[in-house]
């Protein structure tokens, strides 16, 4: 009798997360121009016709490795900001350096959590491709300050600036220092970072 089995077919999102997590992996041990889409193939367990009916090509998994790091931190965001509005809903006095303390601290963990992450992206992704999975986030960042501002947490007359800003402080400093250890001291750097939005974020005095 012949033996006849079947191929599993997995949902295509949990085969695009394998597939991605194959990448990540070879990227950061041999290095992302030593890497071929075969080699990411076989690492994920699929043909390599597989990874591309996911992905278009090997810069495109470099895309998708950087989305996975901001959607990530969105998402962790999100919850925080969420949580901080629930506060201030029951009548809790939520300030600024609260805000900052909570979200500068969610960032830096986030950036620690996936240091193979950003260094990757550090390395290998080209500027262009950079801004085309940072502009979500930074849009998410304006939305943030917007509804702090109008909750009375902080001063942002300029949410959409505030926003660039923000994220340069993400991707310009943590991601850096972890990819390439510049500054040295990345706790040193999360307070310094904290003592600019303090100041900058700090509602303006009542007449």
């Amino acid at each position: 009798m012949t033996d006849i089995r079947r191929r599993t077919t997995k949902p295509a999102v949990e085969r695009r997360r394998e597939i991605v997590d194959a990448a990540i992996a070879l990227f950061a041990e041999r290095g992302y121009n030593e890497t071929t889409v075969q080699d990411v193939a076989a690492a994920a367990g699929v043909a390599t016709g597989s990874v591309y009916i996911h992905f278009e090509s090997k810069d495109a998994l470099l895309h998708a490795i950087n989305v996975r790091f901001y959607e990530g931190l969105t998402e962790r965001l999100s919850e925080i900001v969420d949580q901080l509005f629930v506060r201030v809903g029951e009548g809790e006095t939520i300030t600024h350096i609260d805000a900052v303390d909570l979200i500068i601290d969610a960032v830096a963990d986030h950036v620690k959590e996936n240091a193979t992450l950003c260094i990757i992206t550090a390395k290998y992704v080209a500027h262009s491709e950079l801004i085309r999975a940072e502009i979500p986030f930074v849009d998410f960042v304006q939305r943030m300050a917007v509804q702090a501002a109008e909750a009375g947490i902080i001063y942002a007359p300029q949410p959409e600036m505030l926003a660039h800003l923000a994220h340069a402080a993400i991707s310009g400093t943590m991601m850096t220092a972890i990819a390439y250890n510049r500054p040295a001291d990345f706790e040193g750097l999360v307070r310094a970072t904290k003592y600019i939005f303090y100041r900058t974020l700090a509602p303006e005095p009542t007449p």
